[in-house]
């Protein structure tokens, strides 16, 4: 089965789920939290070094950095809940070359990701005398990617313009989280995800080269840790 048709069948059942609600169910607005998160990107093929001229990928590559995030977590019914969150992780990839004794090229490419995600989860509430909570969910991640791509040759005309790309793609995510709670309106929470996807994007790493088309995993494991109000005192 196609990633994007995976996709489309997970959140065609998220959807579905919430239309066959009952009535009497109330939507209610259980928190909001402002974090940090690690997330360190794994790579089965290609990396973002492969615009800088580097494609002797062996996979065993990985590229982490901190993410801040603003999360909202929708009260559904019982446990279950609606999950929304925005982040935004940046990289620096680096490399030097140099071609037949020429100049020396300092290759630099810059990258933003702007992953965005919606998903259900379930809340296992006061699981230790009112003072932890649990949860687990998955769901789905809309990535919006921009490349920054820079080459300055040490002499001579080798050196190219800042070429700047951004797109978009799907991906999946899996979570879970542990929260204590300090307050009846402060909590302090620890969340594992495990993201999921991969991005297209053509470019020729050389002047005068014809575009590859190259396919970037968007993936690897996070850990984050967040400060949560909780509005359930609000009703």
């Amino acid at each position: 089965m196609k990633k994007s048709t995976l996709l489309l069948l997970c959140m065609t059942m998220a959807f579905g789920a919430l239309a066959t609600f009952p009535a009497k169910a109330q939507i209610e607005f259980n928190h909001l939290g402002i974090g940090m998160s690690y997330w360190n990107r794994s790579y089965n093929g290609y990396d973002e070094r492969a615009f800088l001229g580097n494609e002797e990928n062996d996979g065993s590559f990985t590229k982490g950095s901190l993410m801040p995030t603003l999360s909202v977590e929708l009260g559904l019914a019982g446990g279950l809940a609606l999950d929304t969150r925005l982040a935004l992780w940046m990289a620096k990839f680096e490399g030097q070359s140099q071609i037949d004794e020429g100049p020396i090229l300092s290759l630099e490419n810059k990258q933003l990701i702007l992953p965005i995600s919606l998903g259900l989860v379930y809340n296992f509430d006061d699981l230790v005398e009112d003072k932890l909570n649990a949860s687990i969910g998955a769901g789905a991640n809309r990535y919006y990617i921009k490349n920054k791509v820079e080459r300055v040759a040490s002499e001579g005309d080798d050196s190219i313009e800042t070429n700047t790309f951004e797109g978009g793609s799907f991906g999946l995510h899996f979570k879970a989280g542990l929260e204590y709670v300090l307050s009846s309106t402060l909590g302090l929470a620890l969340e594992g995800r495990y993201n999921m996807g991969s991005y297209n994007q053509l470019y020729a790493s050389e002047v005068g080269q014809a575009p590859q088309d190259y396919k970037v995993d968007v993936k690897g494991i996070e850990l984050g840790i967040y400060l949560t109000y909780n509005f359930s005192e609000w009703y």
